[in-house]
């Protein structure tokens, strides 16, 4: 085994260094993508959050008008307009 002369040692511990630096730019870009993709997935899942919270305001609200009682001479639901009667 061929020792390395002092300029030799030296070139390579550079390029060593030179590799780690890189490789820390590298892993600091990916945890930014990483934080930039983990704020996007908090977006959409807000976004369907309020999409689903509408939804079921809707919904609720629509079953609210099912529930109303029913008038019992003309069989329309209280507060419905009645429809003239037919000539």
């Amino acid at each position: 085994m061929r020792t390395m002369s002092p300029e030799e040692a030296s070139a390579y511990a550079a390029q060593a260094v030179a590799e780690a630096e890189l490789a820390v730019v590298e892993a600091a870009e990916a945890v930014r993508e990483a934080e930039a993709a983990e704020a996007e997935a908090q977006a959409a899942t807000a976004q369907a959050a309020a999409t689903i919270a509408a939804r079921f305001k809707k919904m609720q609200a629509r079953n609210a008008r099912k529930m109303k009682p029913r008038s019992e001479e003309s069989g329309t639901r209280v507060g419905q307009l009645e429809e003239p009667p037919s000539e």
